[in-house]
């Protein structure tokens, strides 16, 4: 067996690991003592709930332990859980259920035999928020039975409004996380929540307030929301975020990544046309959580990934699929410029081909032929519009924007069809330029 003192040299040395495999090796005597040496154990769970191993090795190691532990230590267990979930990652599928079963299952046996325990009130609803929807019901519960046995307990409160944010119950959050600052909880955190919550539940005027009184320079737009200037960033959309997910489907689905146009601290506006129908698109309106999922090097910048916590506003654009032909870069760009509204010309994919200037053939090799190439550039994406804009003006507006860029040669099939001028010679344009651009996934089509 070993010492006290022994136990905490272990411990710190497994504290000064530059990684978590060094971590783990050093916590190797740790580990060997845990399942019969209870301070042995409560150490290394400490370390657990630290952070200091992988997603993966903190669910063995807390897993090996949990069939010898008594409820001071199944408390701990309860709380060090959270560890075994990359939380970041905050539209991640529920991981390592068949541990989270069991720790729940024991937390709620002991909660039944101390009933007026709090500690083990909160270890239950921590557990159960951290393995998903699935064990929602069970958290809720938890989560009222310490607020009930230590109403002044902040803690309890900012937890609640946590899983209640991740709920999508977003009213229910910013009261909790009121009350928590009311009760002497950190200040910044609790704001922060409060003013996500607020922003995903259209109070923008408290949104306003509090994140004004965390130093930002916000004022209240036409829509009610409070927005300034923030620099763009990007945003991990999800086919099913996690605040509109229940417990029959509590994964993502399909999600990508795109632009977003930061507006406000927490919500911002679509900026990239999705390849894949996911929801939302192009000009919508969503939420995000506050911590970034990863950072993303852009030329010289780190750019922060945002999660998406859910969608504020749906704005329903129209689109239609188009392909293309440019002999200068970034005509479609040029050419989005010359569009209404909030119209664009957004390319998804490109293939650029250099034609012989005597045979106009890709890739000639012909002797005494031309040595120079003219430059083509085959695009394929998906033309956007707001719905207020009628399918005979916006094809009115596309070819007068493409008389502004004759470098551009864009086919729209769809759009001509909607405008009621369909045109085969079109639609054979579209399908041989895709096929130049080397379109082997399906084109965008229009969603519904």
């Amino acid at each position: 067996m070993k010492s006290k003192d022994e136990i905490e040299n272990y411990s710190e040395a497994v504290r000064t690991a530059t990684d978590c495999a060094e971590a783990l090796e050093l916590a190797a005597p740790l580990i060997g003592e845990a399942q019969g040496n209870m301070a042995a154990a409560a150490a290394l769970v400490r370390l657990v709930g630290d952070c200091r191993f992988g997603f993966r090795a903190s669910e063995k190691l807390l897993s090996d332990v949990l069939p010898h532990a008594d409820h001071w230590l199944l408390r701990r267990i309860g709380l060090a859980a959270a560890a075994v979930v990359d939380i970041d990652d905050l539209n991640a599928a529920p991981v390592a259920q068949g541990f989270f079963t069991q720790l729940v299952g024991q937390l709620k046996q002991a909660c039944v035999l101390e009933p007026a325990n709090a500690d083990l009130a909160a270890a239950l609803a921590s557990a159960a928020h951290r393995g998903g929807r699935s064990f929602d019901e069970t958290a809720e519960d938890a989560f009222a039975a310490a607020i009930s046995l230590e109403p002044d307990e902040p803690n309890h409160r900012y937890n609640r409004g946590l899983f209640f944010k991740t709920r999508g119950r977003f009213e229910e959050s910013v009261e909790d996380n009121r009350q928590a600052i009311a009760l002497g909880m950190d200040a910044a955190g609790a704001q922060w929540n409060v003013g996500i919550a607020a922003t995903a539940s259209g109070q923008g005027a408290l949104a306003l307030e509090t994140f004004t009184g965390l130093g930002m320079k916000l004022k209240l737009s036409s829509q009610g929301r409070a927005e300034g200037t923030f620099p763009s960033c990007k945003f991990r959309a999800a086919q099913r975020p996690l605040a509109e997910r229940d417990p029959t489907q509590d994964e993502p689905g399909t999600q990508e990544t795109v632009w977003l146009e930061r507006v406000g601290a927490a919500h911002g506006v679509i900026r990239s046309v999705l390849y894949r129908d996911l929801g939302v698109d192009y000009g919508d309106v969503v939420v995000f959580d506050g911590a970034p999922v990863t950072r993303h090097k852009v030329g010289d910048e780190l750019v922060p990934v945002f999660p998406h916590l859910t969608t504020l506003e749906r704005r329903h654009y129209q689109r239609y699929a188009f392909a293309g032909e440019q002999r200068e870069p970034r005509q479609d760009v040029v050419a989005s410029e010359h569009l209404p509204d909030d119209a664009i010309l957004y390319s998804h994919t490109e293939r650029v081909a250099f034609f012989c200037n005597t045979c106009a053939n890709t890739d000639c090799s012909e002797t005494g032929h031309d040595g120079s190439r003219e430059q083509h550039t085959y695009v394929v994406g998906a033309l956007m519009a707001p719905p207020n804009i009628p399918a005979v003006e916006l094809l009115e507006a596309l070819d007068r924007a493409l008389e502004h860029t004759p470098a551009l040669r864009v086919a729209c099939p769809e759009l001509s069809r909607a405008a009621g001028v369909a045109d085969e010679v079109e639609e054979r344009r579209f399908q041989g330029w895709a096929a130049s651009a080397g379109a082997t996934q399906r084109v965008p089509t229009p969603r519904g």
